[in-house]
């Protein structure tokens, strides 16, 4: 019997909008998966938004 597949989280971070999330093959039993993080920042005298690739390896279960 498979497992059923699962919600996950690319980090633990609350604040932060993960966006063009990718995932391709890495190996027979591997994905590298890549995302963006996006924060925005608001207050009286600007708006501002800062974001940042990353990239991890998921291992696959036999």
């Amino acid at each position: 019997m498979r497992d059923t597949p699962r919600p996950g989280h690319l980090t633990s971070a609350k604040t932060l909008e993960h966006v063009n999330v990718h995932a391709a093959p890495y190996g027979k039993d591997r994905l590298l998966v890549s995302w963006e993080s996006l924060k925005t920042y608001t207050s009286p005298l600007t708006d501002a938004s800062q974001t940042s690739t990353s990239l991890r390896i998921a291992h696959l279960k036999p």
